[in-house]
């Protein structure tokens, strides 16, 4: 019986998943990638394409590779894999997914003739690995020292990622990104005898479609949205006030077991509804001898509490999160409360002013602070990819002062670590050395796809762009504005951080890839 029940559940098995095994396993793996890296070719660079991606429940226009492969329906295992190197790759240093994405789908396509040539993957994954401990050696001597103090290199990288992220040169000027983004950078930035420090968190990024783009500015304090509407009777504008930040609920506590209170006479509800508003009044009153005007509480506010505070005049936001929380900390040097029955001076803060302000439709509460460690870009007519390639931005600056190491763009970096592989890779001994040559071939192509997009020959920028490496031109890149190859690139710089760990990768998840054999798919995926 059991040899039967075990028949049975294996042909169902069958008829439910398709197994691929050997070179039919590859050929599955080589065609979802390839498919889906060729169509996303004309995305890359400052110039690239967008693409509209339709989900199961979602769609998105977008031309970066984070955002297009978390639209989009894992149409294969592989493509599962290739996203979660992506977010990785997203979460560590905020840029350069689609190069990884592009990259993995050409070491792929290089490893596919040295297969038919009859090297075994084996040696393919060894030759790009041995190729990649090189390039990262070559892109550590390569660099050059960043320095956060120096403005002009600091606006090179703001500049660089913006433009990447596929914002004109109109976009960032109307909206004065660059400029906002560097301010916020500086106003955080703390420096130590240790180095120094800038917390990626305390600056805030807040987006809205109503006004314009040249309204835009740097609020030196937080800018939050109430979750709830605030009392009516409340003030909407309070100059130098005395801030309390909350980290628990206000008002009357309800017991953590259930309880039953029984009142047998009117008097006994009028004697609870009295012990609700003492326990209340007690709190209120000790706020207002400190001379407290505003409350922001993490937590609920409820009724009661909501009203006596705006009979005292008091300013009372209730559910912010916690972020903001520590921001508004970190600007008014309040330290958040729990117990609120021991409220001491020392836990205040204070600001220039508080003040809810109107934008169309919406509502956002200012706090603008003097000398505060958390800010926030405020921009206003402002689409999806300004809010997310400033939150690019951001995080390539924090990269760059983690590793204050930088390269130049514009291609001219992949063409010159390519042509000192080619160079490296004769050195090495057996199949190794091919699967090396195909890897640089395979960083060299990435140059190509960047000048197609920008207008530029791809064959005639090859040539000659060898031609300028191979007589010692390390910087000379293709420069996207005007749509032509220069000798020497100034305007574009990218973190070392980033392009190492693109590249880190880009190879982890080819060599994965090269390694499988055996794929189970369910068959109701392949007939969507």
């Amino acid at each position: 019986m059991s040899s039967i029940g075990k028949g049975i559940s294996y042909r169902v098995f069958l008829q439910k998943y398709r197994r691929y095994c050997g070179k039919d396993a590859f050929n599955f793996n080589l065609l979802a990638v390839i498919s889906l890296t060729d169509s996303l070719k004309s995305s890359f660079g400052p110039f690239g394409r967008d693409k509209l991606v339709l989900g199961e429940n979602e769609f998105a226009l977008a031309k970066d590779g984070f955002t297009i492969l978390n639209t989009i329906s894992p149409f294969s295992p592989v493509i599962t894999l290739l996203k979660d190197s992506v977010k990785n790759l997203k979460e560590t240093v905020g840029d350069g997914t689609l190069t990884a994405i592009l990259l993995v789908g050409e070491l792929l396509k290089k490893a596919v003739s040295l297969i038919v040539r009859g090297i075994p993957s084996s040696k393919i994954i060894k030759g790009y690995s041995l190729a990649c401990k090189e390039a990262l050696n070559m892109f550590e001597t390569l660099s050059h020292k960043f320095k956060i103090e120096d403005s002009s290199q600091t606006q090179k990288i703001i500049y660089t990622v913006l433009h990447g992220s596929g914002l004109t040169d109109v976009e960032i000027a109307e909206s004065k990104l660059c400029n906002l983004i560097q301010e916020a950078v500086y106003t955080v930035l703390e420096k130590s005898e240790d180095g120094v420090d800038f917390d990626l968190d305390q600056v805030k990024v807040m987006g809205l479609k109503e006004g314009f783009a040249e309204q835009s500015m740097l609020v030196k304090g937080v800018v939050f949205k109430s979750l709830s509407e605030l009392h009516l009777a409340m003030p909407r504008r309070i100059v130098n006030p005395k801030i309390l930040l909350v980290n628990s609920p206000i008002g009357v506590e309800k017991p953590y077991t259930a309880t039953k209170i029984e009142l047998t006479t009117p008097e006994s509800l009028g004697r609870v509804r009295d012990y609700k508003v003492k326990s209340v009044l007690r709190f209120i009153d000790r706020v207002k001898q400190l001379g407290v005007n505003v409350v922001f509480c993490s937590r609920k506010i409820d009724d009661i509490s909501m009203s006596y505070f705006a009979k005292n005049d008091i300013l009372a936001v209730p559910n912010l999160s916690n972020t903001d929380i520590r921001r508004l900390s970190n600007a008014t040097y309040a330290r958040p409360v729990f117990n609120l029955e021991n409220l001491q001076k020392s836990d205040l803060g204070q600001a220039e002013i508080v003040e809810e302000r109107r934008f169309g439709r919406v509502k956002r509460i200012f706090v603008e602070c003097k000398n505060p460690k958390a800010v926030t870009i405020f921009l206003l007519g402002a689409t999806k990819r300004a809010t997310v390639a400033t939150r690019k931005a951001l995080k390539a600056i924090s990269t760059v002062i983690r590793k204050p190491r930088v390269l130049v763009g514009c291609g001219a970096i992949e063409m010159e670590v390519a042509q000192r592989l080619k160079s490296y890779a004769l050195k090495l001994e057996g199949k190794e050395q091919l699967a090396a040559l195909a890897f640089a071939d395979a960083l060299e192509s990435l140059p190509l796809i960047l000048a197609s997009n920008s207008g530029i020959n791809p064959l005639d920028a090859l040539v000659k762009l060898r031609e300028l490496h191979k007589h010692g031109k390390s910087t000379a890149g293709f420069d996207v504005e005007k749509g032509k190859m220069v000798e020497k690139i100034e305007k574009w710089i990218e973190p070392l951080e980033v392009k190492s760990q693109v590249l880190k990768s880009a190879v982890e998840t080819t060599s994965v890839i090269l390694s499988l054999d055996d794929i189970l798919v369910n068959m109701e995926i392949l007939k969507q």
